[in-house]
């Protein structure tokens, strides 16, 4: 029945609205501190003026995030690059939820060297004045597009698409600063690391029909190019770099 105007809600209506009004409130707290579902790859929230003014309590319910890279040795001749996340919601009071996130495999020995099982190392042949039997390839023995459409044509291809190690899908190209950091502090004494030791991107560092990128392992140092019929160091990745 339709109340008429000016007629008071009784107590019994007013707790029963009040109670209402509570689900509403909690539902909406409890949906706001759920894990979100989107990329895990996303840069942490950036909390606007009025957010930053309320507080995040409010704004966000006090989650946060971190995150960091580590290289994990897989003690079969690989090496793979995993990011960590660290998430807090409502300041702890929801829990933390931990998440690894594999980035991309990477041989830890370079096309040359023979790696040895048992001492998980790259030292089955030469010797250290010769990195262990480390080769160079050319990118495109005729410094043409020859190799652009067929990346068997490619010596620097064709030596990772061979490569059964692990059984991984093998392309040339060097790791982000992570893997270069683990090479420079526990394999720069198997690996080339001078100045002069570049190692072939991946085809997508064509520069144009008669050029290619390579870089050096080291941190920071830039990019060159080179004519595809020059010999340089090739190490095999398995994934894209994030």
């Amino acid at each position: 029945m339709k109340r008429p105007q000016g007629v008071t809600l009784s107590l019994v209506e007013c707790v029963r609205v009040i109670k209402i009004l509570w689900v509403i409130l909690f539902v909406s707290l409890f949906v706001n501190c759920l894990p979100p579902i989107s990329n895990p790859f996303e840069k942490e929230k950036e909390y606007s003026v009025l957010e930053q003014l309320v507080g995040p309590c409010l704004a966000g319910l006090g989650k946060t995030d971190e995150s960091y890279y580590e290289v994990e040795d897989k003690n079969d001749g690989t090496l793979e690059v995993v990011k960590h996340n660290k998430t807090t919601y409502c300041f702890g009071l929801w829990g933390t939820v931990h998440r690894s996130y594999g980035q991309y495999f990477i041989k830890k020995c370079i096309q040359g060297q023979v790696y040895r099982s048992e001492q998980n190392d790259c030292k089955g042949t030469g010797s250290a004045s010769d990195y262990y039997g480390a080769q160079k390839y050319q990118w495109c023995p005729t410094n043409d597009t020859s190799c652009n459409s067929d990346l068997k044509n490619s010596p620097a291809n064709a030596t990772c698409l061979n490569d059964l190690t692990a059984s991984k899908g093998w392309k040339p190209g060097v790791g982000d600063d992570t893997y270069v950091q683990y090479v420079l502090t526990y394999q720069s004494d198997e690996i080339p690391t001078r100045d002069s030791d570049y190692y072939w991107w991946s085809d997508s560092g064509l520069v144009d029909d008669t050029e290619m990128y390579a870089e050096r392992m080291q941190l920071g140092t830039p990019n060159e190019k080179f004519l595809k019929n020059t010999y340089n160091y090739v190490i095999c990745r398995d994934g894209y770099l994030q």
